[in-house]
């Protein structure tokens, strides 16, 4: 690792090194002027976002999370690209699946976790953050839309430089840490997120014009009592007791 310039402050080095990785198989992008150590293809690399989730947990079904340990709230980590948003509700189901919580507590609540928790869980600073090499060790969500991307750009842990390496080798690291690596589908584009709002926006457009359009059609009811009133002979107001009465099937009343 002597001949890579890693950026100073760097913590990853010692995690390189204990997960083996060649010091050849490591660049760094240089985010001042975009320079790297050496040529890249940028449509072959996923800009990887780190994000670290709080989660609490409700007890359900009569569950008992004292089962083995009580679980009130844990932290996970997800990497996504970077122009990409990520659905909680997608992430919640995954985490339900994987995270191999005791049997009644279900993942509810997902916030983002207070920066101060979040430096102090990876040991990095706040908008440079790697999801591999942490403090501590959390399961890593990654989208499965990058995961299939032959190099990642990740955080150096300084905001001036990131660090590109082989997807197959981030997996190697965290693992190496002691993350377990979880790949799945919980993310959108924000064009996604554009189309869903207006499809959104448009369905309600539908569902209220179709109301109005109902209420056009709905023909007016007459004021039958005002109609009744308005008969000065009996035989008028008997004949319009007989036609109400028929329309609402209750003629048998009237014979």
């Amino acid at each position: 690792m002597d001949d890579v310039a890693l950026p100073p402050g760097s913590r990853l080095t010692n995690r390189f090194i204990e997960a083996g990785i060649s010091s050849s198989k490591i660049q760094i992008r240089n985010n001042i002027n975009n320079k790297v150590t050496e040529p890249t293809g940028d449509e072959e690399t996923a800009q990887l976002k780190t994000l670290v989730w709080e989660v609490s947990c409700n007890h359900q079904n009569g569950g008992n999370c004292s089962v083995s340990k009580k679980v009130e709230k844990f932290h996970i980590v997800s990497a996504t690209k970077t122009s990409d948003k990520v659905d909680l509700s997608l992430l919640r189901d995954l985490v339900n699946k994987h995270q191999g919580l005791p049997f009644g507590c279900v993942p509810s609540i997902f916030s983002m976790a207070p920066k101060e928790i979040a430096e102090t869980l990876t040991g990095f600073e706040s908008g440079c953050m790697p999801p591999i090499g942490h403090n501590v060790p959390m399961k890593l969500y990654l989208d499965k839309s990058i995961s299939d991307y032959p190099m990642a750009s990740i955080g150096s842990g300084t905001i001036d430089h990131s660090i590109l390496l082989p997807m197959r080798e981030l997996k190697k690291v965290a693992e190496a840490s002691g993350q377990e690596v979880i790949v799945g589908s919980f993310s959108r584009s924000r064009l996604q997120y554009s189309s869903l709002s207006m499809e959104g926006a448009d369905e309600k457009n539908i569902a209220q014009q179709s109301t109005t359009e109902r209420n056009d059609r709905r023909p007016e009811q007459k004021d039958r009592l005002r109609e009744y009133r308005s008969f000065s002979d009996m035989a008028s107001k008997a004949k319009l007791l007989r036609t109400t009465a028929r329309k609402k099937g209750r003629i048998d009343m009237m014979v």
